[in-house]
């Protein structure tokens, strides 16, 4: 019981660094990195702050960004055709049922485990051939 708990806090724990707060404090990091280097640094007689320096980086960032990352979808190589391959579609659905069946081993729930596991399986002895 107290395992099953310890597992489920490190699970919380590790998707909500990784997913969100990893994310955004490299962003502030990196935001603070640039108001140092270029402000601090390279004009040091400029007074801004750094709400103001944040505030104009973003506004100009952002939409840079966006132009960016539009332009390496729509001329660059096509990743949305990559991921709807029959292949990487059957490994993705292995890979989450793998994924379903440690979880419900871990949890204790061994014969559901070994059913999704085969199904796996299954899906992967598919492309071994």
């Amino acid at each position: 019981m107290i395992a099953r708990k310890i597992n489920k806090f490190w699970i919380y724990f590790q998707t909500g660094h990784r997913q969100y707060l990893a994310w955004l404090l490299t962003f502030f990091n990196f935001i603070t990195l640039q108001y140092t280097l270029v402000i601090n640094k390279a004009f040091p007689n400029l007074e801004i702050s750094i709400i103001t320096f944040s505030t104009l980086f973003l506004t100009v960032y952002f939409p840079i960004s966006y132009a960016i990352g539009w332009l390496s979808y729509s001329r660059g190589p096509k990743y949305e055709e990559a991921a709807l391959t029959p292949y990487n579609q059957d490994f993705t659905q292995a890979e989450r049922l793998t994924t379903q069946a440690l979880k419900r081993f871990i949890l204790g729930d061994k014969t559901n485990a070994l059913t999704l596991l085969d199904e796996s399986i299954k899906i992967r002895e598919k492309w071994m051939r």
